[in-house]
């Protein structure tokens, strides 16, 4: 690489992430960047943000000028530091903070994006504009490249999944599995199909519990229960614990790409089970977890196998450890923002 290119992040963390082991923004500590551009002050204006007539006419005189609906302060670290010679900016969220100003950076500096939301969510006027002034995008599912690429008519998308901190989340033999069902988050769950998985299984299982780790809002559709537990605002060890202890973990997922929960408890040898119309397996392989169709009775078939039967906990242990670790992803968007440098 070129001494005068600089590798730069630019991110933040999500509320529910921040402190956590969870979140993507933990790719900045394993990249090899030069530089860090924190915008943690930026989005949290942006999830607050007043309704009322005057922060509205605000942020509408923002968008005009800069593109966003406040003031840009990391735009303008960008272009400084494009200004004193050539960067590589990695925008770790690219849905929140790219915008089409940034194709006019200075001395030939390139922008790369991670994108998290399916491409549906791009699927649009705007959006399909913007991709195709993007640099460099990276996606955190292999099972869409070719929609993207469609969009952008270049070689510049490439796949690189989700990192987990393997040494954390680990077995532990110490620990007593219990009779309980754990089901862990909040995006893209389907908790109606899982209360009605719940009911039955409780029904014929009426001395196991049902753990659900998610925010009040996603889980007003589960029914009153004294085996049902509903946890919110956990620490990282508890949820550990929960992983470690749990016999069985069930997702009931619409979509699954970037799946903290999966990766976690996968690298703590959980027995899986996916139920799902969207089946990807661009993390784990079909053989090392179960994935069945969002229908009731299959998902509570294959439940009842798998608390007889589970499978070798050991081998998907391996698999992610090797894989997904931050250090493993952290060396592979390192090359790959490499490329950009020549």
């Amino acid at each position: 690489m070129d001494k005068k290119t600089k590798l730069i992040c630019i991110g933040f963390a999500f509320e529910h992430h921040k402190g956590t082991h969870a979140g993507y923004n933990h790719v900045k500590d394993y990249a090899g960047y030069d530089e860090y551009i924190d915008c943690q002050k930026y989005f949290e204006k942006l999830t607050h943000a007043s309704s009322n007539f005057f922060a509205r006419c605000y942020r509408r005189a923002m968008r005009l000028i800069f593109g966003y609906p406040f003031f840009p302060v990391f735009l303008f670290k960008m272009i400084l530091l494009s200004f004193k010679g050539k960067c590589i900016f990695h925008i770790i969220y690219g849905e929140n903070l790219y915008t089409p100003r940034m194709q006019h950076l200075f001395n030939g500096s390139k922008v790369v994006c991670t994108f998290h939301q399916p491409f549906s969510w791009f699927d649009n006027k705007t959006w399909k504009n913007y991709l195709k002034g993007i640099d460099g995008i990276i996606l955190l599912s292999d099972k869409e490249l070719k929609l993207f690429q469609q969009i952008t008519q270049k070689d510049n998308i490439t796949y690189i999944p989700h990192g987990v901190f393997t040494d954390y989340y680990s077995p532990d033999k110490s620990c007593t599995k219990t009779n309980m069902m754990l089901t862990v988050g909040n995006w893209l769950r389907d908790y109606e199909l899982a209360d009605r998985v719940y009911s039955d299984f409780l029904q014929k299982h009426p001395d196991w519990q049902i753990t659900i780790v998610a925010n009040k809002e996603c889980t007003k559709s589960v029914h009153q229960d004294d085996r049902i537990h509903c946890l919110t605002g956990i620490s990282d060890d508890e949820l550990r614990e929960l992983y470690r202890k749990c016999k069985v973990l069930f997702l009931p997922l619409k979509r699954y790409t970037a799946n903290n929960a999966l990766l976690e408890a996968a690298s703590c040898g959980c027995n899986i089970i996916i139920s799902s119309n969207n089946e990807d397996n661009s993390y784990i392989p079909s053989g090392f977890i179960n994935t069945v169709p969002m229908k009731k009775e299959i998902v509570l078939t294959q439940i009842e196998e798998n608390i007889t039967h589970p499978s070798d906990s050991k081998v998907l242990v391996d698999y992610v450890d090797q894989h997904y670790s931050w250090k493993a992803i952290g060396q592979k968007v390192h090359s790959y923002l490499l490329s950009y440098s020549k």
